[in-house]
């Protein structure tokens, strides 16, 4: 008797017909598994019990036949006699009552035997069925076990159960497995997005796990590296290994390595993996390269230069044969010397050279020399190691020449830099190594130098206050920056420049100068420099009333500043106020007073206010220290 009439299949059933075969994604991976699993149970069923007369028959949630398994002559055959194809629906309005449909609705294994099918068709059938869920608890359909007697059924069942739960179980490692891998991926994925390195050893020290960034730092082959001896994998022996003998571990700790020729140099942590017993299963060591950790800290300290060449206001011939020399000195990668009065602009020079040259995408550190207290200059300069001196930081601290390394660094008022640094620093510029105070690693440094001095050092060494080999290893390429007085009509560009740009950052509606206010500006001598005439334009901005600024606001301006000051003379000397306080101070006291307000108007150049003091640096540091 034909189970399914061929004019009882519907042209929705014929269109749903081989439906496993359009499945896609994750629900046909699931089928995938499942029927795999599947596969290995029926074969280990007709290897123990030899049976050849019973057929599986597995369905979606839709109630349409997926798949016969059984004995290939007997699916064949049960096929052609009852019309059954793949793909066919088996709802209860067809057939009635079955295992299948009563799996469907409950969600849990059922049997229907013989005569409790509906169909007279089915009544020779004695089956047992049981859900098919996906790795997220969805139903997908169920599977069932079907045989012709009842004998049979009684022989087979204990077989069907033990596949079933086997089957069961199977499904739940893939289900573990999957979650598993999925896990493994996802972090996987996040360790290779970092860009530190990331590996980890087990307890024989061997590499399970390395990142890209890992592989990479260390110049090795991701996928070789995995399953060998960490030994195999590096041509030095890895840090890494101590921690393993030790069990002690350690956080951002500074490294260097000879690795291939080459200098490696790290801030690694390990961290030492024990178990519920305490023993060591293994390390996982993170490493970053340091030159990724100055970059992210010049970074973060500003240490870059954000001036060029088009922020250079001036179309005088002394200031354009600077920016000349200037543009050689882009392109090239020697040493340069920018020499020049106080508030010329001798730092936009410098880093106007650094944006244009080849090292622009590197740091640029600017060093006023007359600014560091002498203890330190060299620490500063070249850092030092944990426990070298009193007060030193723990774990050490690099210099600012580790930190201009791949940049430029500006060494501002060169010429106040005490001679026994000068020895050291030439040194480091001619071997392009430095050594940290207490330490013992030679560190090769790649940095390009720019000086900067408001003095004239060639006669700073025929008085034996410079040294003469240092000069010459500076002075390779030497711009000097004209006074502004020397500049002609920049001093209208820039007073024009610096009112536009404090008008409207201060929110002022002012337009220009009176030509009376503006020849008076281009006649004064300007000793500050262009620094001084922006402080003037800066002043005269917060304080105007009027849309132009005129000549009686400046010499208004200048009255006040002048008395403010203590000026009374027209030479530009200048008198610290008379009266410091109403306290009575003695004379040593008024005298170390006395030389701090004067630093402080000099912008702390030592030089600068040992000069118009008329008395000796020593004595300065004397009265500041």
């Amino acid at each position: 008797m034909s189970f399914f009439a061929s004019d009882c299949t519907s042209t929705e059933e014929k269109k749903n017909r081989n439906r496993f075969l359009w499945v896609e994604g994750e629900e046909k991976k699931h089928w995938n598994d499942f029927f795999a699993v599947v596969n290995k149970n029926i074969e280990k069923i007709k290897e123990n019990y030899g049976f050849k007369n019973f057929l599986i028959g597995v369905f979606n949630k839709d109630r349409h036949l997926l798949k016969l398994f059984g004995e290939k002559n007997f699916v064949e055959n049960f096929q052609k006699r009852h019309n059954i194809n793949t793909g066919d629906s088996w709802n209860n309005k067809k057939v009635g009552k079955t295992a299948v449909d009563n799996v469907l609705n409950s969600r849990k294994s059922e049997v229907v035997l013989g005569d409790e099918h509906q169909s007279e068709v089915l009544k020779s059938w004695y089956t047992a069925a049981f859900p098919i869920f996906d790795f997220q608890d969805k139903l997908l359909g169920a599977m069932s076990f079907i045989v012709f007697s009842e004998e049979e059924f009684n022989q087979i069942l204990p077989a069907v159960n033990e596949s079933i739960e086997n089957i069961k179980n199977q499904l739940k490692m893939k289900k573990l497995e999957a979650e598993l891998d999925e896990k493994n991926r996802f972090e996987e994925a996040i360790a290779n997005q970092v860009s530190e390195g990331i590996i980890f050893i087990d307890k024989n020290a061997v590499v399970k796990f390395i990142n890209k960034a890992g592989a990479k730092i260390l110049k090795v082959d991701l996928e070789n590296s995995i399953g060998r001896h960490i030994k195999e994998i590096v041509d030095f022996r890895p840090v890494i290994l101590n921690v393993l003998e030790s069990g002690k571990g350690y956080v951002d700790k500074e490294f260097f390595l000879k690795s291939k020729g080459e200098l490696l140099h790290f801030i690694k942590s390990a961290t030492v993996i024990k178990d519920d017993n305490g023993n060591i299963k293994g390390v996982l060591d993170t490493f970053r390269e340091i030159k990724r950790v100055k970059k992210m800290v010049n970074v973060m300290t500003g240490a870059q230069a954000n001036f060029c060449f088009d922020d250079i206001i001036g179309e005088s011939e002394e200031i354009n044969k600077s920016k000349r020399i200037a543009g050689i000195a882009a392109e090239s990668d020697s040493n340069v010397l920018i020499t020049g009065k106080t508030g010329t602009g001798k730092e936009l020079f410098a880093q106007s050279i650094h944006r244009a040259s080849g090292r622009q995408d590197g740091p640029f550190l600017a060093i006023n020399c007359s600014a560091l207290p002498m203890k330190l200059i060299e620490s500063e300069l070249f850092g030092y190691v944990e426990g070298s001196f009193t007060g030193a930081s723990k774990g050490g601290r690099p210099g600012k020449f580790e930190m201009a390394n791949g940049g430029t660094i500006f060494l501002d008022e060169i010429g106040e830099m005490p001679l026994n640094m000068q020895v050291k620093l030439l040194r480091v510029i001619q071997e392009r190594k430095l050594m940290r105070i207490g330490g013992s690693e030679v560190i090769p440094i790649d940095v390009r130098i720019i000086a900067a001095t408001n003095k004239d050092l060639s006669k700073e060494v025929e008085k034996n206050n410079f040294r003469g080999d240092l000069y010459y290893r500076l002075n390779v390429l030497n711009i000097d920056i004209p006074e502004l007085k020397d500049r002609g009509n920049d001093i209208r560009l820039l007073a024009n420049h610096f009112l536009t740009t404090f008008a409207e950052k201060l929110n002022k509606d002012i337009s220009g100068f009176t030509e009376h206010a503006m020849n008076y500006l281009e006649e004064k001598s300007w000793p500050g420099n262009v620094r001084e005439l922006e402080n003037c334009i800066e002043r005269l901005v917060n304080f105007a009333q009027d849309e132009m600024i005129s000549y009686k606001d400046i010499v208004n301006f200048q009255h006040g500043q002048n008395e403010k000051d203590g000026k009374s003379n027209g030479k530009n000397e200048f008198l610290i106020e008379k009266n410091f306080s109403k306290e009575i101070l003695s004379l040593n006291d008024m005298e170390k007073e006395y030389i701090k307000r004067v630093l402080s108007v000099c912008d702390n150049n030592v030089s600068e206010a040992a000069r118009r003091l008329g008395v000796s640096r020593t004595t300065i540091y004397k009265n500041i220290n």
